[in-house]
């Protein structure tokens, strides 16, 4: 879903997951830290009309059957300065999203859900309705 803003546009987000060796995976060991690679623009008239601020780039991970359903890393800030193409890296550790198991009943399957908001340079800082989201990709956790 692109970014949605009323009178505003942009791009993305797009999301990659990167393991340990940084290649892009659907299937990643338990046990092993991973990535996820938000990339994201937005239009120039957009740009200027917000200025300043900050995006805040969050994953979820929700399970495909049983198991957990959480954040997964934490949320990172970028700071809007000016350009049009955003990146963020979400670092997920090693052992947040369990592998398949019969004893507790899990999956290890795992949809994954990037929220992108903009938040103004006020203090204290508030959303605009600048937000994105996207509810891919599917990925497998399976024990190494």
């Amino acid at each position: 879903m692109p970014i949605e803003a009323p009178g505003l546009s942009g791009t993305g987000p797009t999301l990659t997951v990167v393991d340990p060796s940084g290649a892009p995976t659907n299937i990643l060991d338990a046990d092993q830290a991973f990535q996820v690679v938000v990339d994201w623009s937005i239009s120039a008239s957009t740009a200027l009309t917000l200025g300043s601020g900050n995006w805040s780039v969050s994953v979820y991970a929700e399970s495909q059957g049983p198991g957990p359903e959480r954040q997964v890393g934490t949320t990172v800030t970028v700071p809007l300065t000016g350009g049009t193409n955003f990146s963020a890296t979400v670092n997920v550790p090693a052992g947040q999203l369990p592998a398949e198991s019969t004893t507790p009943q899990r999956s290890g399957v795992y949809k994954l859900v990037t929220i992108i908001n903009h938040q103004n340079g006020l203090v204290p800082p508030q959303d605009t309705e600048v937000s994105g989201f996207e509810e891919l990709p599917i990925i497998r956790m399976r024990q190494p």
